[in-house]
């Protein structure tokens, strides 16, 4: 999805959160964005975490820089593979 919607974006951060120590409603909805064109995914099979409030810091147990690749972004080597969106 990254692929999708954020091709040629620099200074990305890519957040782990541990949604049991969120202060603030987390709800997972469609991007905000609409879908650009060729993209291989529809707002209708997407959804993605939005956080109404403010973001407490204890619920970040982890932080990566997220850079685009030769092929595309790819999951960061340092964050668990059990964090990655399906």
């Amino acid at each position: 999805m990254a692929n999708d919607l954020y091709r040629e974006q620099a200074d990305l951060l890519l957040l782990c959160i541990d949604e049991s120590n969120l202060s603030a409603e987390l709800r997972w909805e469609a991007p905000a964005h609409p879908t650009p064109m060729g993209a291989n995914h529809t707002i209708e099979d997407s959804a993605f975490p939005h956080i109404y409030g403010e973001l407490n810091l204890e619920a970040v147990v982890a932080t990566s820089a997220f850079r685009e690749g030769a092929t595309g972004f790819e999951w960061p080597p340092n964050l668990p593979q059990n964090s990655r969106p399906d």
